[in-house]
């Protein structure tokens, strides 16, 4: 508790102190922007203690935590062709469900640009292409282009490390971009990645690959078809400290066209295929998959829009695979959307009715004498009409979905769900009103086959309701939300779920440089079940204080 209060008492000078001061946060050439906010909460559990996941003592239910967070950001023109972008956001608590740490460091980096170059080092991220790296990093990235039609990329770093992580993962990378002409792309890539085991029980090997890979973007017909491609090789070292093992090698090829004939009609081809041997670097996808995909899209007018879509995806490729057999997946869709009243400036010009249907196919082909692992049917259909008029905005939805399971031992399934909901902004008695309702029902039907046939039947009902009031004079807002989820089954326990969130929010100053703003909270989630055992509830009271300048 005291260092709650003393934490209070930081900040309630901090406040006092920036709100009496004027500050130059812009400039000619630069900007600082600093946000700043403190959580001060107590939660408490009742009931099954164990069904929550807040961070209270196991004897006492409760328990009370803070949660500070700062975000710094700066942008500078430090001299011609030169500029400069740095990003800190760092986060204080004592909430063990946020953090296992209580100061963490959650993104900081350093960005110096121009026209012809880049150079970024901290917490960043990067796309390179498919198969070669996509994803954020702790490391240090850049580019330069000497000519308009030639850049050469360059990233180095390691995965961010975490509490549980028991290996490093290091990597290194350098990209070539060539573009002679708007319509003409060459992408080449080569990519070194390195895990290494922090503690002798990890159970990954110290393993190195290396993925070299060519990408392609072309422009064809007066820019009527588009094909962009990409393959790669991957050469795996499965461990670096044994010399007697041979590198796994292992290829992956992706191909897609986009072709517009004439304004109004769009047609895509997709082909996939990455070898079971192919070691993918962090962030890329799974290997051991092939893939078709057709997908046409035709827009007869500003009211119409047609599609159809299909895909093939299979995997267990080669015997060699690490799955035992294969499972196919075939997927059909055919979709359209009609705004009926689009050219009529009436109530219902913004009406749109959606229809979808979409059928999917799995299959295994295991052992043709047993029933299959998995051998299943769905067909889903939706039908939706939403409809928005100056500040209102509602719609009205359904949807079905039929599981045909042609395992024996595995029942059928039927859902039909029913979804509304409406929302409306307005002014009145010198408050600004926001008003949202809605409602739901769903009714499942199972059917099992064995041992004997029955039936049984689940119906769940949602209801969620929200209020927001605001008042200008005084920069007062207020909010509250109410959702319900409740549950009957013929076949297992009936369960409830309410949750009640009211909250209240004050400007206490505001000027072109500063505002700061102080708010209230309460949350209350109640859970209920026949199982006596799974009863529980959460009561969450939290005190929020923000500065923005």
């Amino acid at each position: 508790m005291k260092k709650i209060f003393i934490c209070l008492g930081i900040f309630v000078c901090a406040f006092s102190f920036l709100s009496t001061s004027a500050h130059a946060i812009k400039w000619d050439d630069g900007r600082l922007t600093v946000d700043y906010s403190i959580d001060v909460y107590h939660e408490q559990v009742y009931g099954n203690v164990s069904r929550s996941s807040l961070d209270v003592h196991k004897e006492t239910k409760g328990n009370w935590h803070y949660n500070e967070e700062l975000r710094v950001k700066l942008d500078q023109k430090v001299m011609d062709n030169l500029n400069l972008d740095f990003f800190f956001y760092g986060r204080n608590t004592t909430d063990k469900e946020l953090s296992n740490r209580r100061w963490k460091l959650l993104q900081m980096y350093l960005r110096l640009y121009g026209e012809e170059y880049e150079f970024a080092v901290g917490d960043v991220s990067e796309y390179y292409s498919k198969y070669t790296f996509r994803n954020t990093f702790l490391g240090a990235k850049a580019w330069y282009r000497p000519i308009p039609e030639f850049r050469i990329m360059a990233l180095g770093g390691r995965n961010r490390e975490g509490h549980l992580d028991t290996f490093e993962h290091s990597f290194g990378s350098v990209r070539m971009e060539f573009t002679p002409t708007p319509n003409y792309f060459l992408g080449a890539t080569w990519v070194h990645t390195e895990v290494t085991k922090m503690f002798p029980e990890t159970l990954v090997t110290d393993y190195s690959n290396n993925v070299w890979a060519v990408d392609t973007k072309l422009r064809f017909l007066d820019r009527k078809l588009l094909i962009r491609s990409e393959g790669a090789l991957s050469y795996y070292e499965e461990d670096r400290n044994d010399y007697l093992r041979d590198e796994v090698q292992g290829w992956a090829v992706w191909a897609r066209a986009d072709y517009r004939p004439i304004r109004k009609l769009k047609m895509t081809f997709e082909y996939e295929r990455v070898d079971p041997m192919f070691f993918t670097v962090m962030g890329t996808g799974s290997p051991d998959r092939e893939t078709f995909k057709g997908m046409v899209r035709y827009n007869p007018s500003r009211q119409w829009k047609v599609w159809g879509k299909y895909r093939l995806y299979r995997n267990a490729l080669l015997s060699k695979s690490p799955t035992n057999y294969r499972t196919n997946t075939f997927y059909s869709e055919l979709g359209t959307t009609y705004r009926p009243f689009y050219k009529d400036d009436i109530y219902f010009k913004y009406l749109k009715l959606d229809l979808k249907l979409d059928h999917t196919h799995r299959m295994s082909e295991d052992h043709p004498n047993f029933p299959k692992t998995t051998d299943y049917e769905t067909y889903r259909l939706k039908l939706m009409a939403s409809n928005r008029y100056k500040n209102m905005r509602y719609s009205l939805e359904y949807r079905l979905r039929y599981v045909d399971d042609h395992r024996p031992d595995e029942p059928d399934t039927i859902n039909n769900t029913i979804r509304a909901n409406w929302k409306y902004n307005f002014n009145a008695l010198d408050f600004g009103w926001a008003l949202g309702l809605g409602a739901g029902f769903d009714f499942k039907k199972s059917y099992e086959k064995v041992p004997t046939k029955r039936t049984y039947f689940d119906t769940t009902t949602i209801l969620h309701a929200g209020l927001g009031v605001n008042y200008e004079p005084s920069k007062t807002s207020l909010k509250a939300y109410y959702n319900a989820s409740i549950t009957n089954r013929e076949q297992g326990d009936d369960t409830r779920r309410h949750s009640i969130d009211v909250g209240i929010e004050q400007v206490i100053y505001e000027s072109d440089l500063l505002k700061s703003t102080v708010g209230v909270s309460y949350k209350n989630v109640d859970y209920w079940s026949h199982d006596y055992s799974d009863k529980y509830g959460e009561n969450i009271y939290m005190f929020n204080y923000t500065l923005h300048f």
